[in-house]
């Protein structure tokens, strides 16, 4: 009986994760400087616009999609520091709609961020909600959108769909 239950024990404490059991993808770019896991039923794009690189991945029905970036600009020392430098860069590239979102501090892959949801206005009526988090690892400033399309939309950062507190577990700056 004693023998049976280690061995129990030592398959609970063995078996893979959640994530690794439903067969997800890793995504890791040195030059991007960052690393995660998604869903293997998801698709992932990668695309510099000018000077921003990026990385999107987003679900085969486009109601969930994450989107990295990294910006062009160095980070400053603080926290505070690194968003006004974010919002002064975004600014001149999307206009001064991000100067008004409302920031809250948080964390992402175990790392200070500051972080806001926006309601997007959208053709067709469609619900949208952006969660965006705006961090900094070395001396680069990244920013991490995430998206959710449906009738109940979450209003805090925490209140998303749990498939990206998922990806966020496995997050790893390199």
């Amino acid at each position: 009986m004693r023998r049976a239950l280690v061995f129990a024990s030592i398959l609970l404490f063995t078996a893979p994760s959640a994530t690794a059991a439903a067969g997800w993808h890793n995504f890791s770019n040195r030059g991007l400087g960052f690393k995660f896991r998604y869903p293997s039923s998801w698709h992932l794009t990668t695309a510099t616009t000018g000077n921003v690189k990026q990385v999107t991945a987003f679900s085969t029905d486009t109601r969930y999609s994450l989107t990295a970036e990294l910006y062009p600009v160095k980070a400053s020392s603080s926290l505070s520091g690194t968003l006004r430098k974010y919002v002064a860069y975004a600014r001149s590239i999307n206009g001064p709609a991000v100067t008004h979102y409302r920031w809250v501090r948080t964390t992402l892959a175990r790392r200070p961020a500051e972080g806001t949801v926006t309601y997007p206005a959208t053709e067709g009526g469609v619900h949208l909600a952006d969660g965006l988090y705006v961090l900094s690892a070395g001396r680069r400033i990244y920013s991490v959108e995430i998206e959710t399309r449906g009738n109940k939309l979450p209003k805090s950062l925490a209140a998303f769909p749990s498939v990206y507190r998922e990806i966020f577990k496995s997050w790893r700056f390199l």
